[in-house]
């Protein structure tokens, strides 16, 4: 059975694609067409995916086939590039994995399970989508915490949370105790962490409200920092054990009104994910403008001494 992982509008002869493909007989039902099954979308905004126009979906083919050892439902173009994986993974009839791809190579995947509810309650970005893994428990397509990011794409959810005004997109960037606990922070420390990502929550809501920098137009495009992660030693205050992080962070994006920097700060690495401790902030200076010093306390600098940020390159 090949189903979408949320309803989906689709043509009656479909059946929402959701009587399919791995019915024993007597009553086998039609395997949908190849411009039915590319009526399904992802569920997360900004996938870049293949999008065939209406004539290249009226030339695609769709078969079951063997994939990656699980039997699926297969889109390809005319000349047999990947389109689409609708595949049953657990052997029961029922899709529980959508995969959507660019170029021929996989760059998004929703995932039911481990529950098998016929709702996608994680997603994936792969290849040239990135390295993201976003866990919905609860199966409303929301993401509602990240079980995996990189520094960079965190600093781009950042960008995406202050442009959009949604201050849940930089709530799930942030650490619980739990997960600072178990990146290895105790003590003083530990509870000074936590009041940060705390206060973090109500300072970004305040920014967000009141910004008029960074447009809805805005589209991240770097990360800069004036040197790699520091690794803080295991047996320092406050560590039980080593702890990597970034110090003065900055997310540079494109907005109508030209380029805009965002002033992230700290991101910790919690397990997979690369975490803010605290809101950002805007510069009240052009873009471009070699910044102050950084006020706050330093994170991995010896002795905790500010590091002065890089003047940008021109």
């Amino acid at each position: 059975m090949i189903s979408s992982p949320r309803p989906v509008s689709l043509p009656v002869a479909a059946v929402a694609l959701g009587l399919v493909v791995w019915h024993a007989p007597p009553a086998p039902a039609a395997t949908p067409t190849a411009q039915e099954a590319l009526l399904l979308k992802p569920r997360q905004p900004d996938i870049d995916c293949d999008r065939p126009t209406n004539d290249e979906a009226e030339t695609a083919t769709i078969k079951q086939e063997a994939f990656e050892g699980f039997r699926a439902l297969v889109v390809r173009t005319a000349d047999g590039r990947i389109l689409r994986v609708f595949a049953d993974t657990d052997g029961d009839r029922v899709t529980d994995r959508w995969s959507y791809f660019k170029d021929g190579s996989e760059v998004f995947r929703e995932i039911d399970g481990p529950d098998h509810d016929r709702k996608s309650d994680q997603c994936r970005w792969f290849n040239a989508g990135g390295t993201r893994w976003g866990l919905d428990p609860d199966g409303d397509g929301t993401v509602d915490a990240w079980k995996t990011i990189s520094a960079e794409e965190a600093t781009a959810e950042i960008v995406t949370a202050l442009a959009r005004k949604e201050t849940g997109i930089f709530a799930r960037l942030l650490p619980t105790k739990a997960e600072l606990q178990s990146a290895g922070f105790t003590g003083e420390r530990l509870d000074d962490l936590t009041r940060r990502v705390t206060a973090a929550r109500a300072d970004f809501l305040r920014l967000a409200a009141t910004q008029t920098i960074i447009g809805p137009d805005a589209v991240w495009t770097s990360m800069r920092t004036p040197r790699g992660p520091g690794l803080l030693p295991a047996g320092s205050p406050g560590l039980a054990r080593e702890v990597m992080a970034y110090e003065n962070v900055t997310a540079l994006a494109d907005s109508a009104g030209g380029p805009v920097e965002v002033i992230v700060g700290t991101l910790i690495r919690c397990s997979d994910a690369w975490r803010p401790i605290d809101a950002p902030r805007l510069p009240n200076r052009p873009a471009g403008v070699a910044a102050e010093p950084d006020e706050t306390t330093g994170f991995v600098s010896p002795d905790g001494e500010p590091i002065r940020r890089a003047t940008p390159r021109p």
